[in-house]
């Protein structure tokens, strides 16, 4: 039997390292896919906010921009993030929400960022992307398209 230098048997530092990893993934997964709220999942440093860019129509988006409007206004981001963390959310596949896009309306934002990323949401009535590659169900929807309305009228004509 292979001992190492402490004298525990070499397969039992195998064995533990192994379980380590497979309860490491085990809270992952459990993590990725346990329902949470919108707001915890579009997370931003408002001390890097440089600016909004929202649709609440994606077919009313004008020619050759990518947002019905886009500000600087901070107020405009805590207002929608506001919002957005009344929704729970609960992670799943790509298949699953592509069965409803296209038919029905969607909305989408952009949150820009200085010296980082921006955040890319699209999302319909009980939908939601984060971009790339995180799909959702709101649990606790729909999401109150009127208030998403009301919202870029207030904000999409001051800019």
């Amino acid at each position: 039997m292979m001992m190492n230098r402490k004298g525990k048997p070499l397969y039992m530092k195998i064995l533990i390292a192994a379980l380590i990893i497979a309860l490491f993934f085990s809270v992952k997964t459990w993590n990725d896919n346990r329902e949470r709220s919108l707001g915890e999942l579009v997370n931003y440093d408002e001390e890097k906010f440089a600016g909004l860019g929202f649709t609440q129509n994606r077919n009313q988006i004008p020619e050759g921009q990518g947002f019905q409007w886009w500000t600087s206004n901070e107020e405009a981001a805590k207002e929608l993030d506001e919002f957005f963390s009344q929704y729970n959310v609960k992670k799943i596949s790509e298949e699953h929400y592509n069965k409803r896009l296209n038919k029905e309306p969607t909305f989408q934002y952009e949150i820009q960022l200085r010296d980082s990323n921006p955040i890319l949401v699209h999302g319909m009535a009980t939908r939601i992307h984060i971009l790339v590659g995180h799909y959702y169900e709101v649990t606790n929807g729909p999401i109150d398209r009127e208030w998403l309305v009301q919202f870029s009228k207030k904000y999409g004509e001051s800019s």
